[in-house]
């Protein structure tokens, strides 16, 4: 059984899903995200997203009959919702993988989520760097770096209709300065005592001069000050987010596997 400690993460990644869906920068909207949670199985839905399998998930914490969740991807189906499934280990049985084979499903992704305890005890930036907080009335000054990390203009009436979730307190939003130059962003989502980390981005030109590292620093010490018991991340195993996170404190608080059908 998954414990309380982890159910209340995956909810709060549940509800973070919704947060970021209502956010997206792809359009005015904010969608119509929901989450049905009960003890060992939560459902993300959004149907007027049909192909985001980020906000049509099932999340399996506990095993579970393979015909029961079966049961319950049909009714997405039926919506003409694409969906994929994360599965904890300890939920993922061969009989029940070999159902998901059966319905379509194969395994494409790997996730760590990652914890500690917030402190206030990280040294200074390395030299030349500074961290800046994006605070009211500046959303569109992180909107700004946003649209640089991808390399794209964003349409005026999509920065208009999404601003203020920018300038939001429990979506706190980072940006990194190397010599007065844009080296960085990041955010930090908070609610009760959990907080998650996420949105890393360097700049090329700027990687491996600590960027990360600071703008890491900086979250766990806000979350720190604002009460939080527990910071949470995810990433992928073996990766350079996953060293660095290692070696600043994270430690690994549980995994999941997802699932998806192939593009037909």
């Amino acid at each position: 059984m998954a414990s309380p400690d982890i159910l209340k993460s995956i909810l709060l990644e549940a509800e973070y899903a919704c947060f970021n869906r209502r956010r997206t920068l792809r359009d005015v909207t904010e969608g119509m995200p929901s989450i049905h949670a009960d003890s060992h199985l939560i459902q993300i839905k959004d149907p007027t997203a049909p192909l985001d399998t980020y906000v049509n998930r099932l999340i399996v914490a506990d095993p579970i009959e393979a015909e029961a969740l079966l049961k319950i991807s049909r009714q997405y189906d039926a919506q003409n919702l694409a969906h994929s499934i994360d599965v904890l280990p300890h939920a993922l049985t061969p009989q029940l993988s070999a159902e998901l084979i059966q319905g379509g499903f194969l395994p494409f992704r790997e996730l760590l989520f990652l914890h500690r305890k917030p402190d206030s005890t990280f040294p200074r930036p390395a030299a030349g760097i500074s961290i800046k907080k994006v605070g009211s009335g500046e959303g569109p000054i992180f909107l700004d770096a946003v649209m640089a990390s991808m390399g794209r203009a964003i349409a005026p009436a999509v920065l208009a209709a999404k601003r203020h979730f920018y300038e939001n307190s429990s979506f706190i939003c980072y940006l990194a300065y190397c010599e007065d130059e844009l080296a960085g962003l990041a955010t930090l989502y908070h609610k009760g005592d959990r907080a998650w980390m996420a949105n890393a981005f360097t700049f090329e030109s700027f990687r491996g001069r600590g960027v990360q590292s600071a703008l890491i620093h900086s979250r766990i010490q806000d979350a720190a000050a604002l009460g939080v018991a527990t910071l949470l991340t995810d990433v992928e195993f073996l990766t350079a987010s996953y060293r660095n996170l290692q070696r600043l404190g994270f430690g690994f608080h549980y995994a999941a596997t997802s699932w998806e059908r192939l593009p037909s």
